[in-house]
Protein backbone atom coordinates (compact mmCIF):
# COMPACT_ATOMS: atom_id res chain seq x y z
CA UNK A 1 0.00 0.00 0.00
CA UNK A 2 1.32 3.57 -1.10
CA UNK A 3 1.07 6.28 1.16
CA UNK A 4 3.49 9.14 -0.48
CA UNK A 5 3.84 9.82 -4.36
CA UNK A 6 5.84 12.65 -5.70
CA UNK A 7 4.52 13.66 -8.67
CA UNK A 8 5.22 16.78 -11.32
CA UNK A 9 1.84 18.04 -12.43
CA UNK A 10 1.67 20.74 -15.65
CA UNK A 11 -1.69 21.95 -17.15
CA UNK A 12 -1.88 22.29 -20.87
CA UNK A 13 -0.96 24.86 -23.11
CA UNK A 14 -3.29 27.05 -25.10
CA UNK A 15 -3.65 26.81 -28.71
CA UNK A 16 -2.27 29.90 -31.05
CA UNK A 17 -4.80 31.95 -32.70
CA UNK A 18 -4.77 31.63 -36.68
CA UNK A 19 -3.64 35.09 -38.73
CA UNK A 20 -5.77 34.12 -42.23
CA UNK A 21 -7.91 36.26 -44.77
CA UNK A 22 -10.68 35.29 -46.84
CA UNK A 23 -9.64 34.37 -50.38
CA UNK A 24 -12.78 34.05 -52.82
CA UNK A 25 -12.93 34.23 -56.71
CA UNK A 26 -15.62 37.18 -56.48
CA UNK A 27 -14.81 38.54 -53.20
CA UNK A 28 -11.54 40.86 -54.03
CA UNK A 29 -11.67 42.32 -49.85
CA UNK A 30 -12.61 39.45 -47.71
CA UNK A 31 -10.72 40.45 -45.19
CA UNK A 32 -9.69 38.70 -41.75
CA UNK A 33 -11.07 34.87 -40.92
CA UNK A 34 -7.98 33.49 -38.58
CA UNK A 35 -10.06 31.71 -35.40
CA UNK A 36 -8.80 31.34 -31.63
CA UNK A 37 -6.96 28.62 -30.74
CA UNK A 38 -8.21 26.11 -28.03
CA UNK A 39 -7.79 26.73 -24.10
CA UNK A 40 -5.24 24.20 -22.16
CA UNK A 41 -6.95 21.15 -20.05
CA UNK A 42 -6.48 21.27 -16.34
CA UNK A 43 -5.34 19.42 -13.74
CA UNK A 44 -7.64 18.17 -10.74
CA UNK A 45 -7.69 15.68 -8.32
CA UNK A 46 -10.93 13.75 -7.65
CA UNK A 47 -11.49 11.74 -4.59
CA UNK A 48 -12.86 8.41 -5.63
CA UNK A 49 -14.55 6.03 -3.21
CA UNK A 50 -13.67 2.89 -4.58
CA UNK A 51 -9.87 3.68 -4.41
CA UNK A 52 -8.14 2.58 -1.14
CA UNK A 53 -4.47 3.42 -1.78
CA UNK A 54 -2.43 5.27 -4.34
CA UNK A 55 -0.71 2.42 -6.02
CA UNK A 56 -1.92 3.21 -9.64
CA UNK A 57 -0.03 6.54 -9.73
CA UNK A 58 3.26 4.75 -8.69
CA UNK A 59 4.58 4.63 -12.08
CA UNK A 60 4.17 7.93 -13.13
CA UNK A 61 6.29 10.78 -12.69
CA UNK A 62 4.26 13.55 -14.93
CA UNK A 63 1.09 14.51 -15.04
CA UNK A 64 0.18 16.80 -17.99
CA UNK A 65 -3.16 17.77 -19.69
CA UNK A 66 -3.92 18.26 -23.07
CA UNK A 67 -2.75 20.96 -25.22
CA UNK A 68 -5.59 22.93 -27.02
CA UNK A 69 -5.04 23.47 -30.68
CA UNK A 70 -4.60 26.42 -33.15
CA UNK A 71 -7.22 28.30 -34.86
CA UNK A 72 -7.97 27.54 -38.38
CA UNK A 73 -9.12 30.12 -41.22
CA UNK A 74 -12.60 30.62 -41.47
CA UNK A 75 -13.03 31.97 -37.99
CA UNK A 76 -12.85 28.17 -36.92
CA UNK A 77 -11.69 27.89 -32.87
CA UNK A 78 -9.41 25.39 -32.08
CA UNK A 79 -10.37 22.35 -29.83
CA UNK A 80 -9.34 22.82 -26.63
CA UNK A 81 -7.10 20.45 -24.40
CA UNK A 82 -8.11 17.17 -22.46
CA UNK A 83 -8.49 17.51 -18.76
CA UNK A 84 -6.20 15.43 -16.77
CA UNK A 85 -7.93 13.96 -13.57
CA UNK A 86 -6.02 11.96 -10.67
CA UNK A 87 -8.19 9.95 -9.06
CA UNK A 88 -7.35 9.42 -5.29
CA UNK A 89 -8.59 7.69 -2.09
CA UNK A 90 -10.64 9.26 0.35
CA UNK A 91 -8.63 11.15 3.00
CA UNK A 92 -5.99 12.51 1.04
CA UNK A 93 -3.58 15.64 1.59
CA UNK A 94 -2.29 17.00 -1.35
CA UNK A 95 0.75 19.37 -0.83
CA UNK A 96 2.90 21.36 -3.52
CA UNK A 97 7.04 21.29 -3.19
CA UNK A 98 8.32 24.39 -5.02
CA UNK A 99 11.62 25.07 -6.40
CA UNK A 100 12.94 25.88 -2.71
CA UNK A 101 11.68 22.82 -1.41
CA UNK A 102 9.23 24.70 0.72
CA UNK A 103 5.72 22.84 1.14
CA UNK A 104 2.58 24.43 1.01
CA UNK A 105 -0.60 23.00 1.64
CA UNK A 106 -2.78 22.24 -1.77
CA UNK A 107 -5.96 20.88 -0.14
CA UNK A 108 -7.63 18.12 1.46
CA UNK A 109 -10.16 15.93 -0.71
CA UNK A 110 -12.58 15.83 2.20
CA UNK A 111 -13.12 19.64 2.38
CA UNK A 112 -13.77 19.53 -1.87
CA UNK A 113 -13.56 15.97 -3.59
CA UNK A 114 -12.58 18.03 -6.49
CA UNK A 115 -9.85 20.13 -6.40
CA UNK A 116 -8.16 22.42 -9.82
CA UNK A 117 -4.13 21.69 -8.93
CA UNK A 118 -2.79 23.23 -12.53
CA UNK A 119 -4.45 25.30 -14.97
CA UNK A 120 -4.70 24.91 -18.23
CA UNK A 121 -3.19 28.24 -20.77
CA UNK A 122 -5.79 30.77 -22.69
CA UNK A 123 -6.28 30.38 -26.33
CA UNK A 124 -4.36 32.75 -28.51
CA UNK A 125 -6.77 35.39 -30.49
CA UNK A 126 -7.25 35.12 -34.17
CA UNK A 127 -6.88 37.79 -36.32
CA UNK A 128 -10.69 38.12 -36.88
CA UNK A 129 -11.17 39.10 -33.43
CA UNK A 130 -8.42 42.14 -33.57
CA UNK A 131 -10.51 43.55 -36.27
CA UNK A 132 -12.43 47.04 -35.66
CA UNK A 133 -13.12 49.89 -37.70
CA UNK A 134 -9.92 51.19 -37.59
CA UNK A 135 -7.74 48.66 -37.97
CA UNK A 136 -9.98 46.70 -40.10
CA UNK A 137 -6.84 44.40 -41.22
CA UNK A 138 -4.65 43.52 -38.85
CA UNK A 139 -2.06 41.12 -39.69
CA UNK A 140 -1.20 39.60 -36.13
CA UNK A 141 -2.55 36.92 -34.06
CA UNK A 142 -1.72 36.07 -30.66
CA UNK A 143 -0.02 32.91 -29.30
CA UNK A 144 -1.55 30.69 -26.75
CA UNK A 145 -0.65 30.82 -23.21
CA UNK A 146 1.62 28.51 -21.34
CA UNK A 147 -0.35 26.09 -18.61
CA UNK A 148 0.79 26.13 -15.00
Amino acid sequence: MIDLVTLMIRGGNGGNGSGTFRKEKHTPRGGPAGGNGGRGGNVCIVRDETIFSLDHLLGKRVVRAGDGKAGNSGKRTGADGVDELILVPPGTVVWELDQERIKKFRGDVEVLPRQLIAKGGQGGSGNARKATPVNQVPLLAEQGGKGQ
